[in-house]
Protein backbone atom coordinates (compact mmCIF):
# COMPACT_ATOMS: atom_id res chain seq x y z
CA UNK A 1 0.00 0.00 0.00
CA UNK A 2 2.68 2.66 0.79
CA UNK A 3 4.54 1.83 -2.45
CA UNK A 4 0.90 1.92 -4.05
CA UNK A 5 1.15 5.66 -2.22
CA UNK A 6 4.41 6.80 -2.98
CA UNK A 7 4.18 5.46 -6.58
CA UNK A 8 1.26 7.71 -6.95
CA UNK A 9 2.34 10.74 -5.80
CA UNK A 10 5.80 10.23 -7.96
CA UNK A 11 3.31 10.19 -11.50
CA UNK A 12 1.10 13.28 -9.92
CA UNK A 13 5.10 15.09 -9.65
CA UNK A 14 5.41 14.22 -13.17
CA UNK A 15 2.43 15.32 -14.41
CA UNK A 16 2.40 18.73 -12.75
CA UNK A 17 5.84 19.23 -13.95
CA UNK A 18 4.82 18.58 -17.36
CA UNK A 19 2.39 21.71 -17.50
CA UNK A 20 4.28 24.55 -19.72
CA UNK A 21 4.11 27.89 -17.70
CA UNK A 22 3.51 31.27 -19.22
CA UNK A 23 6.30 32.78 -21.61
CA UNK A 24 9.10 33.44 -19.28
CA UNK A 25 7.72 31.70 -16.40
CA UNK A 26 9.49 29.19 -13.74
CA UNK A 27 7.98 26.21 -12.91
CA UNK A 28 6.58 26.38 -9.30
CA UNK A 29 5.25 23.91 -7.04
CA UNK A 30 1.20 24.16 -6.89
CA UNK A 31 -0.73 25.30 -3.95
CA UNK A 32 -3.81 24.35 -3.34
CA UNK A 33 -5.22 23.20 -0.22
CA UNK A 34 -1.71 21.58 -0.09
CA UNK A 35 -0.12 19.31 3.50
CA UNK A 36 2.67 19.90 4.40
CA UNK A 37 5.66 17.13 5.06
CA UNK A 38 7.86 16.59 7.96
CA UNK A 39 9.99 18.53 6.02
CA UNK A 40 8.17 21.49 5.25
CA UNK A 41 7.77 20.81 1.62
CA UNK A 42 4.28 21.48 0.10
CA UNK A 43 2.90 18.34 -1.38
CA UNK A 44 1.21 19.47 -4.69
CA UNK A 45 -2.65 17.33 -4.92
CA UNK A 46 -5.59 18.35 -7.24
CA UNK A 47 -7.39 21.76 -6.49
CA UNK A 48 -10.87 21.25 -5.22
CA UNK A 49 -13.85 22.99 -6.29
CA UNK A 50 -13.93 25.09 -2.57
CA UNK A 51 -10.27 26.15 -3.57
CA UNK A 52 -10.90 26.72 -6.94
CA UNK A 53 -14.49 28.91 -5.88
CA UNK A 54 -12.94 31.22 -2.77
CA UNK A 55 -9.61 31.76 -4.62
CA UNK A 56 -11.51 33.48 -7.92
CA UNK A 57 -13.89 34.89 -5.69
CA UNK A 58 -10.99 36.93 -3.85
CA UNK A 59 -9.48 37.93 -7.10
CA UNK A 60 -12.56 39.05 -8.15
CA UNK A 61 -12.96 41.18 -5.62
CA UNK A 62 -9.82 42.36 -4.73
CA UNK A 63 -8.63 42.97 -8.46
CA UNK A 64 -11.16 42.48 -10.70
CA UNK A 65 -11.02 46.15 -11.59
CA UNK A 66 -9.67 49.44 -9.63
CA UNK A 67 -11.82 52.86 -9.74
CA UNK A 68 -9.12 55.42 -10.93
CA UNK A 69 -9.83 58.84 -11.96
CA UNK A 70 -13.67 58.53 -12.62
CA UNK A 71 -13.67 55.22 -14.14
CA UNK A 72 -13.68 51.97 -13.70
CA UNK A 73 -10.09 50.38 -14.92
CA UNK A 74 -9.54 46.11 -15.78
CA UNK A 75 -6.51 44.64 -13.42
CA UNK A 76 -4.41 43.21 -16.05
CA UNK A 77 -3.65 39.34 -15.48
CA UNK A 78 -0.32 39.92 -13.57
CA UNK A 79 -1.99 42.10 -11.17
CA UNK A 80 -4.77 39.15 -10.89
CA UNK A 81 -2.56 36.91 -10.59
CA UNK A 82 -0.28 38.53 -7.72
CA UNK A 83 -3.66 38.97 -5.68
CA UNK A 84 -4.19 35.10 -5.69
CA UNK A 85 -0.53 34.60 -4.73
CA UNK A 86 -0.26 36.36 -1.29
CA UNK A 87 -3.60 33.73 -0.96
CA UNK A 88 -1.00 30.53 -1.90
CA UNK A 89 1.75 31.90 0.03
CA UNK A 90 -0.43 32.30 3.34
CA UNK A 91 -1.27 28.51 2.66
CA UNK A 92 2.19 27.39 2.03
CA UNK A 93 3.06 29.52 5.20
CA UNK A 94 0.41 27.63 7.59
CA UNK A 95 0.01 30.57 10.47
CA UNK A 96 -3.07 31.88 8.35
CA UNK A 97 -5.38 29.52 8.14
CA UNK A 98 -5.46 25.74 6.81
CA UNK A 99 -7.63 26.15 3.80
CA UNK A 100 -7.83 28.86 1.02
CA UNK A 101 -11.33 29.56 2.19
CA UNK A 102 -10.47 29.94 6.12
CA UNK A 103 -7.35 32.71 4.90
CA UNK A 104 -10.36 34.52 2.60
CA UNK A 105 -12.79 34.46 4.76
CA UNK A 106 -10.83 35.09 7.86
CA UNK A 107 -12.23 39.13 9.26
CA UNK A 108 -10.84 41.79 7.85
CA UNK A 109 -8.49 39.92 5.71
CA UNK A 110 -9.74 39.83 1.91
CA UNK A 111 -12.42 41.15 0.03
CA UNK A 112 -14.86 38.36 -1.17
CA UNK A 113 -18.20 40.20 -2.26
CA UNK A 114 -17.89 39.78 -6.04
CA UNK A 115 -18.45 36.70 -8.41
CA UNK A 116 -16.48 36.09 -10.92
CA UNK A 117 -15.96 35.40 -14.30
CA UNK A 118 -15.00 32.71 -16.87
CA UNK A 119 -11.68 34.19 -17.57
CA UNK A 120 -11.11 34.89 -13.77
CA UNK A 121 -11.78 31.15 -12.87
CA UNK A 122 -9.71 29.97 -15.57
CA UNK A 123 -6.47 31.86 -14.19
CA UNK A 124 -7.47 30.94 -10.85
CA UNK A 125 -7.56 26.83 -11.70
CA UNK A 126 -3.63 28.03 -14.04
CA UNK A 127 -2.03 29.68 -10.24
CA UNK A 128 -4.01 26.65 -8.08
CA UNK A 129 -1.87 24.02 -10.67
CA UNK A 130 1.22 25.87 -10.68
CA UNK A 131 0.76 26.96 -14.54
CA UNK A 132 1.62 31.06 -13.51
CA UNK A 133 4.59 32.06 -12.03
CA UNK A 134 4.80 34.28 -8.30
CA UNK A 135 6.22 36.97 -9.34
CA UNK A 136 6.43 38.51 -6.08
CA UNK A 137 8.95 35.60 -4.85
CA UNK A 138 6.48 34.76 -1.86
CA UNK A 139 4.54 37.97 -0.73
CA UNK A 140 2.07 37.66 2.00
CA UNK A 141 0.33 41.66 1.51
CA UNK A 142 -0.18 44.21 -0.49
CA UNK A 143 -2.19 47.15 -0.42
CA UNK A 144 -3.72 49.26 -2.61
CA UNK A 145 -2.28 53.08 -3.03
CA UNK A 146 -4.86 54.74 -5.07
CA UNK A 147 -7.13 53.55 -2.40
CA UNK A 148 -5.38 55.63 0.04
CA UNK A 149 -5.82 59.37 1.68
CA UNK A 150 -2.74 61.61 0.01
CA UNK A 151 -1.31 64.21 1.34
CA UNK A 152 -3.40 67.15 2.22
CA UNK A 153 -6.48 65.05 1.93
CA UNK A 154 -8.34 63.72 5.44
CA UNK A 155 -6.54 60.78 7.12
CA UNK A 156 -9.96 59.84 9.79
CA UNK A 157 -10.55 55.97 9.80
CA UNK A 158 -7.15 55.23 7.71
CA UNK A 159 -3.87 53.86 9.24
CA UNK A 160 -1.53 55.98 7.77
CA UNK A 161 1.61 54.94 9.98
CA UNK A 162 3.60 54.13 7.17
CA UNK A 163 3.88 57.94 6.63
CA UNK A 164 3.90 59.47 3.31
CA UNK A 165 5.74 58.23 0.02
CA UNK A 166 5.95 59.19 -3.73
CA UNK A 167 4.26 56.40 -6.12
CA UNK A 168 4.56 56.25 -9.50
CA UNK A 169 1.35 57.09 -11.38
CA UNK A 170 -0.09 59.47 -8.29
CA UNK A 171 -0.24 62.75 -8.08
CA UNK A 172 -0.04 63.79 -4.95
CA UNK A 173 2.38 61.69 -1.47
CA UNK A 174 0.09 58.79 -0.51
CA UNK A 175 -0.38 57.75 3.28
CA UNK A 176 1.76 53.91 3.51
CA UNK A 177 -0.10 51.94 6.21
CA UNK A 178 1.96 50.90 9.25
CA UNK A 179 2.37 47.47 8.66
CA UNK A 180 4.46 48.54 5.86
CA UNK A 181 7.42 48.97 8.16
CA UNK A 182 7.98 45.64 9.27
CA UNK A 183 7.40 44.01 5.55
CA UNK A 184 10.01 44.40 2.54
CA UNK A 185 8.30 45.61 -0.58
CA UNK A 186 8.76 43.31 -3.05
CA UNK A 187 9.54 45.87 -5.69
CA UNK A 188 8.50 46.86 -9.22
CA UNK A 189 6.87 44.43 -10.92
CA UNK A 190 6.31 43.44 -14.52
CA UNK A 191 2.54 44.53 -15.90
CA UNK A 192 1.66 45.52 -12.10
CA UNK A 193 0.60 48.98 -11.84
CA UNK A 194 2.42 50.42 -7.99
CA UNK A 195 -0.43 52.95 -8.00
CA UNK A 196 -2.90 49.96 -7.81
CA UNK A 197 -1.07 47.18 -6.04
CA UNK A 198 1.99 47.31 -3.72
CA UNK A 199 3.29 43.97 -2.57
CA UNK A 200 5.14 42.39 0.69
CA UNK A 201 7.01 39.62 1.99
CA UNK A 202 8.54 39.01 5.76
CA UNK A 203 6.97 38.40 9.00
CA UNK A 204 4.63 40.53 10.90
CA UNK A 205 4.95 40.42 15.05
CA UNK A 206 1.14 40.36 14.81
CA UNK A 207 -1.37 38.78 11.85
CA UNK A 208 -2.24 41.80 9.69
CA UNK A 209 -4.53 42.77 6.97
CA UNK A 210 -3.76 42.85 3.45
CA UNK A 211 -5.62 45.97 3.15
CA UNK A 212 -3.71 48.34 5.28
CA UNK A 213 -6.22 47.57 8.56
CA UNK A 214 -5.23 47.40 12.01
CA UNK A 215 -3.53 44.20 13.50
CA UNK A 216 -5.77 42.18 15.23
CA UNK A 217 -5.18 40.07 18.41
CA UNK A 218 -7.84 38.45 20.43
CA UNK A 219 -9.86 40.58 23.43
CA UNK A 220 -9.36 39.22 26.33
CA UNK A 221 -12.17 39.55 29.41
CA UNK A 222 -16.04 38.50 28.70
CA UNK A 223 -18.70 37.96 26.81
CA UNK A 224 -22.26 38.94 27.52
CA UNK A 225 -25.29 38.13 25.43
CA UNK A 226 -26.75 41.48 24.86
CA UNK A 227 -30.70 40.17 23.43
CA UNK A 228 -32.22 38.85 20.38
CA UNK A 229 -33.17 40.07 17.13
CA UNK A 230 -36.79 39.03 15.41
CA UNK A 231 -36.22 39.28 11.80
CA UNK A 232 -39.54 39.72 10.20
CA UNK A 233 -40.78 36.75 8.61
CA UNK A 234 -37.35 34.72 9.89
CA UNK A 235 -35.55 33.38 12.93
CA UNK A 236 -34.55 34.89 16.25
CA UNK A 237 -30.85 36.28 16.28
CA UNK A 238 -28.48 35.96 19.46
CA UNK A 239 -26.56 38.96 19.92
CA UNK A 240 -23.61 38.87 21.81
CA UNK A 241 -20.77 41.34 23.32
CA UNK A 242 -17.00 39.77 23.28
CA UNK A 243 -14.70 42.34 25.19
CA UNK A 244 -12.24 43.36 27.71
CA UNK A 245 -13.78 44.04 31.08
CA UNK A 246 -12.31 47.57 30.56
CA UNK A 247 -15.00 48.31 28.03
CA UNK A 248 -18.56 48.84 29.33
CA UNK A 249 -21.42 49.24 26.73
CA UNK A 250 -25.14 50.93 27.28
CA UNK A 251 -27.32 49.28 23.96
CA UNK A 252 -29.44 51.88 23.09
CA UNK A 253 -31.19 50.04 20.51
CA UNK A 254 -30.39 46.38 19.25
CA UNK A 255 -33.02 45.59 16.55
CA UNK A 256 -34.46 45.60 13.41
CA UNK A 257 -34.00 49.37 11.56
CA UNK A 258 -37.18 50.70 10.36
CA UNK A 259 -36.31 49.83 6.78
CA UNK A 260 -36.73 45.89 8.16
CA UNK A 261 -34.05 44.87 5.79
CA UNK A 262 -31.69 45.72 8.44
CA UNK A 263 -30.80 44.65 11.69
CA UNK A 264 -29.35 48.06 13.98
CA UNK A 265 -27.41 48.50 16.58
CA UNK A 266 -26.85 51.53 18.74
CA UNK A 267 -24.42 52.24 21.97
CA UNK A 268 -22.10 53.84 23.78
CA UNK A 269 -18.79 52.56 24.35
CA UNK A 270 -17.05 53.51 27.58
CA UNK A 271 -13.85 53.18 29.35
CA UNK A 272 -14.77 51.66 32.77
CA UNK A 273 -10.98 51.12 33.87
CA UNK A 274 -8.15 53.21 35.73
CA UNK A 275 -6.16 53.51 33.19
CA UNK A 276 -5.71 54.68 29.08
CA UNK A 277 -6.73 51.51 26.76
CA UNK A 278 -6.54 51.14 23.19
CA UNK A 279 -8.36 48.54 20.59
CA UNK A 280 -7.82 48.27 16.54
CA UNK A 281 -11.09 47.62 15.70
CA UNK A 282 -14.96 46.94 16.80
CA UNK A 283 -15.70 44.14 14.28
CA UNK A 284 -19.60 42.85 13.91
CA UNK A 285 -19.76 39.03 12.99
CA UNK A 286 -22.51 37.28 11.76
CA UNK A 287 -21.93 33.14 12.48
CA UNK A 288 -17.97 34.13 12.71
CA UNK A 289 -18.55 35.87 9.39
CA UNK A 290 -17.11 39.43 9.66
CA UNK A 291 -19.53 41.62 7.70
CA UNK A 292 -18.75 45.04 9.30
CA UNK A 293 -15.86 46.50 11.43
CA UNK A 294 -15.77 50.26 13.16
CA UNK A 295 -11.72 51.72 12.96
CA UNK A 296 -9.97 51.58 16.58
CA UNK A 297 -9.15 54.45 18.72
CA UNK A 298 -7.04 55.40 21.96
CA UNK A 299 -9.50 55.92 24.93
CA UNK A 300 -8.75 58.06 28.23
CA UNK A 301 -10.79 56.75 31.81
CA UNK A 302 -13.96 57.86 31.46
CA UNK A 303 -14.08 58.20 27.31
CA UNK A 304 -17.02 57.49 25.68
CA UNK A 305 -17.49 56.75 22.05
CA UNK A 306 -20.57 55.78 19.93
CA UNK A 307 -21.47 52.69 17.97
CA UNK A 308 -23.67 52.71 15.16
CA UNK A 309 -23.97 49.82 13.05
CA UNK A 310 -26.50 48.38 10.33
CA UNK A 311 -26.73 45.44 8.18
CA UNK A 312 -28.65 42.88 6.61
CA UNK A 313 -28.98 39.42 8.85
CA UNK A 314 -27.83 37.40 6.21
CA UNK A 315 -25.03 35.35 6.52
CA UNK A 316 -21.94 36.40 3.21
CA UNK A 317 -21.90 33.61 0.91
CA UNK A 318 -24.90 31.30 2.25
CA UNK A 319 -27.86 32.90 1.37
CA UNK A 320 -29.32 32.20 4.89
CA UNK A 321 -29.71 34.14 8.58
CA UNK A 322 -27.60 33.72 10.72
CA UNK A 323 -28.00 32.43 14.55
CA UNK A 324 -25.79 34.41 15.78
CA UNK A 325 -24.67 38.33 16.03
CA UNK A 326 -20.92 39.01 17.53
CA UNK A 327 -20.14 42.32 18.74
CA UNK A 328 -16.47 41.91 19.08
CA UNK A 329 -13.36 44.20 20.17
CA UNK A 330 -9.94 43.40 18.58
CA UNK A 331 -6.65 44.31 19.15
CA UNK A 332 -7.45 45.40 22.77
CA UNK A 333 -4.00 46.52 24.85
CA UNK A 334 -3.64 48.62 28.00
CA UNK A 335 -1.14 51.97 27.80
CA UNK A 336 0.81 52.41 30.86
CA UNK A 337 -0.37 52.26 34.10
CA UNK A 338 -2.88 53.73 36.83
CA UNK A 339 -4.13 52.80 40.32
CA UNK A 340 -6.38 56.06 41.20
CA UNK A 341 -9.90 56.51 39.78
CA UNK A 342 -10.32 58.30 36.51
CA UNK A 343 -10.50 61.88 37.18
CA UNK A 344 -13.97 63.30 35.43
CA UNK A 345 -13.38 64.68 31.60
CA UNK A 346 -14.18 68.23 31.51
CA UNK A 347 -14.56 70.44 28.59
CA UNK A 348 -11.79 73.55 27.97
CA UNK A 349 -12.20 76.45 30.05
CA UNK A 350 -11.46 78.64 26.78
CA UNK A 351 -15.01 79.69 25.89
CA UNK A 352 -16.35 79.46 22.08
CA UNK A 353 -17.31 82.92 21.76
CA UNK A 354 -13.38 84.00 22.02
CA UNK A 355 -12.37 81.88 19.71
CA UNK A 356 -11.68 83.39 16.37
CA UNK A 357 -12.64 81.95 13.18
CA UNK A 358 -9.35 81.39 11.99
CA UNK A 359 -8.66 79.21 15.13
CA UNK A 360 -11.37 76.75 13.85
CA UNK A 361 -10.15 74.50 11.10
CA UNK A 362 -12.29 72.40 8.76
CA UNK A 363 -11.46 69.58 6.41
CA UNK A 364 -13.04 67.43 4.38
CA UNK A 365 -12.75 64.94 1.69
CA UNK A 366 -15.58 63.54 -0.66
CA UNK A 367 -15.20 60.39 -2.76
CA UNK A 368 -15.30 61.29 -6.24
CA UNK A 369 -17.67 58.04 -7.39
CA UNK A 370 -20.26 60.04 -5.53
CA UNK A 371 -22.31 61.30 -8.66
CA UNK A 372 -25.95 61.55 -7.53
CA UNK A 373 -25.54 64.70 -4.98
CA UNK A 374 -23.45 67.12 -4.98
CA UNK A 375 -22.20 68.37 -1.29
CA UNK A 376 -21.09 71.55 -0.03
CA UNK A 377 -20.50 73.35 3.43
CA UNK A 378 -20.82 76.54 4.81
CA UNK A 379 -17.76 78.07 6.96
CA UNK A 380 -17.51 77.70 10.51
CA UNK A 381 -19.57 79.99 12.59
CA UNK A 382 -20.44 80.19 16.36
CA UNK A 383 -24.44 79.07 17.11
CA UNK A 384 -26.62 79.35 20.23
CA UNK A 385 -28.67 76.22 19.54
CA UNK A 386 -31.79 74.94 21.74
CA UNK A 387 -30.09 71.00 21.70
CA UNK A 388 -26.57 71.62 21.90
CA UNK A 389 -25.88 75.37 23.36
CA UNK A 390 -23.13 77.95 22.08
CA UNK A 391 -20.78 76.36 19.65
CA UNK A 392 -18.84 76.04 16.70
CA UNK A 393 -20.40 74.49 13.98
CA UNK A 394 -20.54 73.57 10.29
CA UNK A 395 -23.53 73.25 8.36
CA UNK A 396 -23.39 70.64 5.12
CA UNK A 397 -25.82 70.76 2.60
CA UNK A 398 -26.81 67.84 -0.14
CA UNK A 399 -28.86 68.22 -3.32
CA UNK A 400 -29.93 65.90 -5.88
CA UNK A 401 -28.39 66.19 -9.59
CA UNK A 402 -30.68 66.02 -12.16
CA UNK A 403 -30.70 62.63 -13.94
CA UNK A 404 -28.22 60.60 -11.69
CA UNK A 405 -29.26 57.79 -9.54
CA UNK A 406 -29.64 58.43 -6.20
CA UNK A 407 -27.65 57.57 -3.55
CA UNK A 408 -26.61 57.23 -0.24
CA UNK A 409 -23.08 58.31 1.37
CA UNK A 410 -21.51 57.48 4.64
CA UNK A 411 -20.27 60.63 6.67
CA UNK A 412 -17.33 60.47 9.19
CA UNK A 413 -16.18 63.33 11.54
CA UNK A 414 -13.41 63.31 13.74
CA UNK A 415 -12.74 66.20 15.87
CA UNK A 416 -8.83 66.76 17.21
CA UNK A 417 -10.17 66.79 21.38
CA UNK A 418 -13.61 65.73 23.07
CA UNK A 419 -16.02 62.94 22.99
CA UNK A 420 -19.28 64.98 22.91
CA UNK A 421 -19.67 65.51 18.68
CA UNK A 422 -22.63 65.86 17.15
CA UNK A 423 -23.64 65.26 13.43
CA UNK A 424 -27.69 66.15 13.56
CA UNK A 425 -30.61 66.84 11.03
CA UNK A 426 -31.35 70.04 13.57
CA UNK A 427 -34.88 71.92 13.18
CA UNK A 428 -34.32 73.81 15.95
CA UNK A 429 -31.72 76.42 14.47
CA UNK A 430 -32.33 78.14 10.69
CA UNK A 431 -30.94 77.78 8.44
CA UNK A 432 -30.75 74.13 9.87
CA UNK A 433 -33.56 72.80 8.46
CA UNK A 434 -34.86 70.07 5.94
CA UNK A 435 -36.62 70.96 2.34
CA UNK A 436 -38.03 67.27 1.85
CA UNK A 437 -40.86 65.84 4.45
CA UNK A 438 -38.33 64.00 6.13
CA UNK A 439 -34.50 63.67 6.83
CA UNK A 440 -32.80 60.31 5.88
CA UNK A 441 -29.75 61.30 8.24
CA UNK A 442 -29.53 59.22 11.17
CA UNK A 443 -28.65 61.54 13.91
CA UNK A 444 -25.83 60.60 16.12
CA UNK A 445 -24.67 62.69 19.62
CA UNK A 446 -22.10 62.63 22.14
CA UNK A 447 -19.56 60.92 19.76
CA UNK A 448 -15.77 61.17 18.58
CA UNK A 449 -15.49 60.07 15.69
CA UNK A 450 -19.24 60.31 14.47
CA UNK A 451 -20.73 58.26 12.07
CA UNK A 452 -23.79 58.60 10.14
CA UNK A 453 -25.54 58.25 6.87
CA UNK A 454 -28.00 60.16 4.21
CA UNK A 455 -29.75 59.59 0.98
CA UNK A 456 -30.58 61.98 -0.84
CA UNK A 457 -33.31 60.66 -3.55
CA UNK A 458 -36.55 62.24 -5.97
CA UNK A 459 -38.77 62.95 -2.69
CA UNK A 460 -36.21 64.16 -0.62
CA UNK A 461 -34.03 66.27 -3.53
CA UNK A 462 -31.74 68.32 -0.51
CA UNK A 463 -31.16 69.13 2.64
CA UNK A 464 -29.34 70.61 5.27
CA UNK A 465 -27.45 68.98 8.01
CA UNK A 466 -25.17 70.28 11.02
CA UNK A 467 -21.58 69.35 12.57
CA UNK A 468 -21.39 70.28 16.21
CA UNK A 469 -17.72 70.44 17.28
CA UNK A 470 -16.81 69.65 21.00
CA UNK A 471 -16.40 72.49 22.89
CA UNK A 472 -12.71 71.88 23.24
CA UNK A 473 -12.39 70.94 19.69
CA UNK A 474 -11.14 73.28 16.67
CA UNK A 475 -10.12 71.42 14.18
CA UNK A 476 -12.53 68.99 12.65
CA UNK A 477 -12.17 65.93 9.57
CA UNK A 478 -14.93 64.91 7.79
CA UNK A 479 -14.39 62.12 5.02
CA UNK A 480 -17.51 61.41 2.64
CA UNK A 481 -17.58 58.11 0.94
CA UNK A 482 -20.64 55.88 -1.16
CA UNK A 483 -22.50 53.22 0.97
CA UNK A 484 -23.17 50.59 -1.62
Amino acid sequence: MVRRLLFTMVILALIFSSFSCEPGAKEVTPASSAQSSATGEVQPIEPTSEDIEWLAIVIASEAGSVYDKGSWVRCTDEERATVGWTVINRLKAGTYGGSIKEIVTAPAQYAHNQQPNPEIIDLTEKLLRGQVEDITGGATHFFSPISMPKEGESTAGFDTGGGLHKVTGIDNNVYFPSWTKQLDWVGDLYNVRAAYFMYYRGVLSAPSTSQGESSESPSQGKSITIGTIQVPDGPKIKVVFNGPSELEVSWEKVGMAPDGFQVQLIGTLKNVSYQTIKFSEIAFLLDDQQVAFDYGKTMEPGEQTKILKGFPPVVPGFDEYAKVLEVRIKGFEKIGSQTTAPTEITPSTKEVSKVLPSEVNFDYYIDPSITGMEITFDSPCIMDGKKHGKRWVVIGHTKEIRGREAESVQITVNFNRGSDGVVDWDTDQDPVAATGQWSHLKEVTGCNPCLTQIMVDMYYWQCSFIIIYPIEADHADVRIVPVH
